[in-house]
């Protein structure tokens, strides 16, 4: 199936829509004072939260291409408030390719599917965190203490994603949105009985 004018614009909306709650509750996590092994995870967590989202928007629309399209749009809103960086950008868009072809080949609305093709699609999303530490470390340091984050922070980020800790958190990341499928499906599952 081919996507159409307004399936474009329901994914503009859903996808601005989840890159703004992601950032209201990653903020207030923050304000908080969770320390940098949460930011590793922020996927993870807020896919707790986002995988009612993403149950609905494939409820809506799901067609080859949808998760290459809703991530592109979060690239492109992150990119815009600073959150975009190279390796977080590749690794986002090389799972959200993935996930399209798990999907496409064993049905999007398919529980166990779309847990699994989020939970990629969070990995990915995680990995740009992850893969900097563990291949071009200084790079990323100083990339991050120009934009601001300070050095003992970026120690701190660079402690909790390197070695076995970065496998950890990427195996936690793809858990908690698993769970966050489980819990749209449920809280949804009501409107699916009623297609």
């Amino acid at each position: 199936m081919k996507f159409k004018t307004k399936d474009y614009v329901f994914l503009g909306i859903t996808g601005a829509l989840y890159t703004a709650l992601y950032f209201v509750i990653i903020m207030s996590f923050y304000a908080i004072g969770l320390g940098a092994f949460f930011h590793i995870i922020s996927p993870g967590i807020f896919a707790l939260i986002g995988g009612t989202i993403i149950t609905f928007i494939v409820s809506k629309c799901s067609k080859f291409g949808t998760f290459t399209i809703l991530s592109i749009i979060i690239i492109i809103l992150m990119s815009l408030f600073g959150g975009g960086y190279l390796p977080w950008i590749l690794t986002s868009l090389t799972t959200a390719i993935l996930a399209d072809i798990i999907s496409f080949k064993f049905g999007y609305k398919k529980t166990l599917t779309l847990g699994i093709s989020y939970g990629i699609l969070s990995v990915g999303q995680a990995m740009g965190s992850i893969i900097p530490v563990w291949f071009f470390v200084d790079s990323y340091k100083e990339t991050f203490e120009r934009r601001g984050m300070t050095p003992e922070g970026m120690n701190e980020m660079i402690n909790a994603a390197k070695g076995i800790m970065g496998f950890y958190a990427l195996i936690l990341v793809f858990i908690l949105a698993f769970i966050g499928i489980l819990i749209g499906k449920a809280i949804l599952k009501k409107h699916f009985e009623n297609q």
